[in-house]
């Protein structure tokens, strides 16, 4: 009885682990969209000269809608708007849009309609932006509301014509209006649209993409299945993962296949006296397969136990931003789906099965009178050994893996950001459109008043957070000289660096005086001036035609999180007041405990908060993926262990037991003790060996599965693998030890005595 609850335990906990995994895949790598038919969806890319993919140009979208017959073609843009009118003014992202967007998606709204050619003043909301903002009111189609547009300088009224459904989904989840695209108010050589395409249903991906012609000389174009682009941020760490999940699965199966066997072939002389007293080989078949079925079942109702539990841990420590906001569509259908259970149970099924059949199936075909000789055979001791082998090279596999992305923790945990992200609130502080006086007066009264906070030890603003990859690029060079250096751009406040930490290395940070003088990154200036301090030289900005005056050099910092530092300059707040929509307080103590009073003055002040979240959160949800993968990967690879160390114990100890009269005699004929134990783990170890081996070969090919996931640790490093596979034999050594002890206490006499 304790053997089958041994068995059912370990199957539960595989199930659990790989359709937990496989519950994630479905809906975020096979059907992350729900629109109908979203295989014949595709985005359209321009590629230019340099091979970067862009957004395409309205010329070439119009081009296109001329050309093609293959598909239907729909474009959109990114907006930010005002919401006004409405509770507090907030901040929205929207999406400008060609009227026949939602026809070409085949998803139209759940109250009200779409948008129409001729409707310039028509808005569709999101289901979450009428929740949010209009408490789910039915009443809402028809009624008016305004929308001041980030790039223009008034207040535009739209009309309520429709509500999508709840699982409508577009670029990450941020979208929470709709409105009609002015092409006139664009340039039509910009790439700045985002084009769809929907593939007739005898068109192929490639036929769409000959047919389209490129606008420019030397562009290019590229068509992709919208879907891939979709779920491309996290298909290879989904991937990796649930690939750990399989190999834990695979652990258990193998290691409850040696149990099964093991019982099995010790109840080979019963089953021998069944069939000599005149038991079918089909009546055999069906008494052991019985136990194997009800092994396998009883493990599949737990395992579903385990896997509705870890959805709900895993979905509970993902960052919230991945989750409820909806970056990546899926999250909100993660669920035990139906197709993860059947190929888990299937799995676990026919392993048990087959456990089951081999004794029976053996018991049929072997001499009845042979076997009640003995209660069991070496073929069962070799498949045991096999087995065992097996456990630990996919043990070693997962070790590697945990060990390989442990190491990428601690790197990521080393590295030298330039700047201190403990007790730093971040915020935006987008401004409706007034002039260049109106935002700096604001801007400035809001840092006075924020400042003044107690607990609040400085506030700064700028038109970047660092890490986000969010700052401009610009091209610069010495002054006097043609060569140029591309370069991000960030628009400071003077008290930014000493607010977020930034290390001087040369020179001074700006004041309040500062016009026209710039401070630069330790990247930049190694490339501008790798021979001398940069500090008094100027440089020329774009096609400015007045030179700046760099005046400091701060430490630098990364575009992202797992990116090199890139070349950064800094120019004042006081130079472009509007650009600086972004704002960091350092405070003494916990900074979202400030939030609200910071938002207090902010709306105050006329001004609209958005995003709020302290840098320690934004830089703990950079790393999310790794997190996960990490805690995944120790909790597989220590039951793999713990499993293969119980299947190396197992092997000894049914040795042991058979050796007990050859052991005996060896040593009455004068073997030690300390020999007797060499000799059991000597042979015991053997399997281990093999299995370490195999999978170290396994770690190295299957390294480049866990790659995405990495942070300067190569698949193959020698210290992690050193590390593994000794860890591997010294966990083998001590499950051997018990048995071997035990076969040198053996008493000759009694052992010679033995049957």
């Amino acid at each position: 009885m304790r053997g089958n609850l041994l068995a059912i335990l370990i199957l539960a906990l595989g199930i659990g682990a790989a359709a937990t995994l496989f519950s994630f895949v479905n809906p975020l790598l096979v059907h992350p969209l729900v629109y109908p038919r979203a295989d014949r969806l595709m985005t359209i890319e321009e590629i230019d000269p340099k091979g970067s993919a862009t957004p395409v140009s309205l010329d070439s979208f119009h081009n296109w809608n001329r050309a093609q017959r293959s598909s239907q073609l729909a474009a959109y843009d990114i907006g930010v708007f005002f919401l006004t009118g409405v509770t507090e003014p907030e901040q929205v992202y929207g999406a400008l849009v060609t009227p026949n967007l939602f026809d070409v998606l085949e998803v139209q709204p759940m109250l009200g309609r779409g948008l129409r050619e001729g409707e310039p003043d028509a808005v569709v909301l999101t289901y979450g932006a009428w929740q949010r903002h209009f408490g789910g009111d039915p009443g809402v189609i028809g009624r008016t509301i305004d929308l001041d547009f980030a790039r223009t300088p008034e207040v535009e009224r739209y009309r309520v014509v429709g509500v999508m459904p709840p699982d409508f989904w577009m670029f990450y989840g941020a979208f929470e209006v709709f409105v009609p695209m002015n092409e006139r108010a664009l340039n039509p050589k910009a790439h700045a649209l985002y084009a769809v395409a929907r593939l007739a249903d005898d068109a192929t991906r490639q036929q769409a993409a000959a047919t389209l012609p490129s606008s420019q000389k030397g562009w290019g174009i590229r068509v992709t299945p919208w879907a891939t682009g979709v779920a491309a941020s996290i298909r290879k760490q989904i991937l990796a993962v649930t690939g750990g999940a399989v190999l834990l699965l695979l652990i258990a199966c193998t290691n409850v296949a040696g149990l099964l066997l093991t019982r099995a072939f010790a109840r080979r002389r019963e089953t021998s006296i069944r069939a000599a007293l005149g038991a079918s080989p089909t009546r055999l078949m069906r008494w052991s397969l019985g136990n194997s079925l009800k092994v396998a079942l009883a493990a599949g109702v737990l395992g579903t136990l385990f896997a509705w539990i870890g959805v709900r841990i895993l979905i509970a420590i993902l960052p919230a931003d991945i989750v409820s906001r909806g970056f990546v569509p899926g999250f909100d259908r993660v669920a035990i789906n139906a197709p993860a259970l059947v190929f888990t149970l299937l799995t676990v099924l026919a392993v048990s099965l087959a456990c089951g059949a081999l004794p029976a199936w053996n018991a049929a075909r072997i001499d009845v009178w042979e076997a009640l000789k003995s209660a069991s055979g070496m073929s069962s001791q070799r498949l045991r050994r096999v087995l065992v082998a097996i456990e630990v090279a996919l043990s070693v596999m997962l070790l590697a893996g945990a060990g390989m992305i442990g190491k990428t923790l601690a790197n990521i945990a080393g590295i030298d950001l330039g700047f201190r992200v403990d007790n730093l609130l971040v915020l935006r502080v987008p401004t409706q459109n007034r002039d260049r006086a109106q935002v700096q007066n604001l801007r400035i009264d809001l840092l006075r008043r924020v400042s003044a906070i107690p607990g609040i030890v400085s506030a700064s603003l700028a038109s970047a957070q660092p890490l986000t990859g969010n700052h401009g690029n610009v091209d610069v060079r010495i002054a006097g000289r043609n060569d140029t250096v591309t370069t991000g751009i960030v628009t400071v406040s003077p008290n930014y660096f000493s607010t977020l930490g930034f290390a001087l290395r040369a020179g001074r940070f700006l004041n309040d005086s500062d016009r026209g003088k710039v401070i630069v990154d330790e990247t930049l200036a190694r490339k501008l001036w790798p021979d001398r301090n940069p500090v008094g030289e100027t440089m020329v900005i774009d096609d400015d035609t007045v030179p700046v005056e760099v005046i400091g050099v701060v430490a630098a910092t990364r575009p992202f999180l797992l990116e090199n530092p890139t070349p950064l300059v800094y120019r004042s707040f006081f130079d472009n007041p509007q650009a600086a929509g972004q704002m960091a307080i350092r405070t003494s103590g916990d900074p979202l405990k400030l939030a609200r009073a910071v938002t207090a003055i902010a709306r105050d002040e006329g001004a609209v908060i958005a995003d709020v979240s302290t840098m320690r959160e934004f830089v703990d949800n950079e790393r999310w993926a790794q997190r996960l993968a990490a805690v995944l990967f120790a909790s597989f690879s220590g039951i793999a262990l713990i499993l293969a160390a119980a299947g190396v114990y197992g092997v000894v100890s049914m040795a042991v037991n058979q050796r007990t009269r050859e052991i005996g005699i060896r040593m009455a004929l004068g073997a030690d003790s300390a020999r007797v134990v060499a000799l059991v783990i000597a042979e015991s170890t053997a399997p281990v060996a093999l299995g370490v081996a195999v999978g170290l070969l396994g770690a190295l090919a299957g390294g480049r599965f866990v790659e995405s996931l990495l942070y300067e640790v190569r698949p193959a490093d020698p210290v992690i693998l050193t590390s593994v596979a000794s860890l591997a034999i010294v966990v083998s050594l001590v499950a051997c030890w018990p048995s071997a002890r035990r076969a040198a206490s053996v008493d000759p006499s009694r052992a010679l005595r033995a049957d």
